[in-house]
């Protein structure tokens, strides 16, 4: 998904007036954390550095079927700001779902930094 998709996406979902300065701020965040808290665990990880986000047709980080959480993370943050408690917190659950989804199956598929390698 590439960061103009996901705000065209998320603006066709949930109607608002933030800019498109604010969501590409979060698409970024998002990304930061990603790296900093799950990618920099492991050693086999290309996903170690941020893309230019001020190119709107860049890939985001995390591929098709996980990609969703980019549309969950601007949902939040949208309803958030708005105070619309209802969709925030459904936003929110569907995003931790979706994510813990991702991380388990980073987990199974990549090996950790500082792991021993199996030899006979």
């Amino acid at each position: 998904m590439t960061v103009a998709h996901a705000i065209m996406a998320a603006d066709r979902l949930y109607p608002n007036t933030f800019t498109e300065e604010e969501k590409i701020g979060w698409l970024k965040k998002m990304d930061e954390k990603i790296i900093s808290s799950l990618f920099s665990l492991y050693t086999d990880s290309e996903k170690q550095t941020l893309p230019d986000y001020t190119e709107t047709s860049v890939s985001l980080l995390i591929e098709s079927p996980y990609d969703l959480l980019y549309l969950y993370e601007l949902e939040c943050r949208m309803a958030y700001w708005s105070r619309d408690t209802e969709t925030y917190n459904h936003a929110a659950v569907l995003y931790r779902n979706l994510y813990e989804t991702y991380e388990r199956e980073y987990h199974r598929t990549h090996r950790p930094k500082g792991a021993p390698r199996f030899v006979f």
